[in-house]
């Protein structure tokens, strides 16, 4: 990985995410909750060839594996679901793919958004 690409993603994922909380806290009534979502690939290794991948979801739970008061902050709102199936994933897996992401799922086939976001709620 280059430090192009490293700053890119990084720039994207933590820092966007970082920034726009800030900018919607001011928006927020008393009560009001931000839930982030994150990858759960930051918790855990990946092969030595693997750096550019893994950079890129392991940049969106970067405020989660941060600072003490940025893991405080972050355990409380940040959600890491696992392998979600997605529109995406449809147009870029075929089925020998998405076979092999669901063999390492212990429930054996991939989240739904909508139980995310039944169990965010």
């Amino acid at each position: 990985m280059s430090e192009a690409q490293f700053d890119t993603w990084f720039g994207l994922n933590a820092r966007g995410a970082l920034f726009t909380v800030q900018k919607a806290l001011p928006l927020f009534n008393d009560g009001g909750s931000i839930l982030m979502t994150g990858s759960n690939a930051s918790l855990g290794a990946f092969p030595a060839g693997a750096s550019t991948p893994a950079a890129r979801p392991s940049s969106r739970h970067g405020p989660a594996s941060g600072s003490t008061s940025q893991r405080t902050a972050a355990s409380a709102s940040t959600s890491t679901p696992g392998q979600v199936a997605t529109a995406k994933q449809e147009e870029l897996f075929d089925e020998a793919t998405k076979r092999q992401f669901e063999s390492l799922i212990p429930r054996g086939q991939m989240g739904r958004s909508e139980e995310i976001a039944t169990t965010a709620l």
